[in-house]
């Protein structure tokens, strides 16, 4: 099954998400826009795992974000993927506080490596709003599209492991685990915390 790790985010951002995506449609590049009910930040890509790998990550992955603490998520500026290239793939909206996004980030990696699943290092905290079929000169789709002003996303609470089962209308998420994040105090996993 394909899975991955991700957030899922609620009624504000969704409410963000349809006026910005009727104007990303009406750009040049064929867009394909992403139903804001499936907006979500993804924190970490697995790829194709059996139950029994499914299994050990969601045993590994409830014990490293319980002790996480919930913290507000706001919106950021807008971009495009890939960061060095010239011509745009996929249109994206940042998210904050990056230090949580970050922190989150490496709970996950944490608890997957523990499992011999890699992540990747490079983590960018985003909402993906589009995927353009033809590539796009960066200095054509961002002048287009304001970046909405910063506003709250509401508290980040949650965590789930998702399996994307890609269908002729999309993909269709289908829910394998969930997890609460319900502690407070400092990330144990943070990099750059003084002893």
């Amino acid at each position: 099954m394909r899975c991955f790790v991700a957030v899922p985010l609620g009624a504000p951002l969704h409410d963000l998400l349809q006026p910005l995506g009727r104007t990303i449609a009406t750009l040049p590049g064929s867009p394909k826009v992403v139903p804001p009910a499936d907006a979500h930040l993804t924190l970490a890509f697995l790829g194709e795992i059996d139950e029994h790998l499914q299994r050990r990550m969601t045993i590994a992955l409830r014990g490293a974000l319980e002790a996480a603490g919930p913290f507000e998520a706001t919106t950021g500026q807008l971009g495009t993927f890939p960061l060095d290239g010239a011509r745009a793939r996929v249109i994206w909206l940042g998210l904050g506080p990056a230090e949580q996004w970050h922190a989150l980030h490496r709970r996950v990696q944490s608890a997957l490596l523990g499992c011999g699943v890699p992540v990747e290092e490079k983590f960018t905290p985003h909402v993906t709003l589009a995927r353009l079929r033809t590539p796009l000169a960066r200095e054509t789709v961002l002048p287009a599209l304001q970046t909405p002003a910063v506003r709250s996303l509401g508290i980040v609470s949650e965590v789930v492991l998702l399996q994307s089962m890609l269908t002729g209308r999309g993909p269709h998420y289908v829910e394998l685990g969930r997890f609460s994040l319900r502690g407070a105090g400092p990330d144990p996993t943070r990099r750059d915390q003084s002893a």
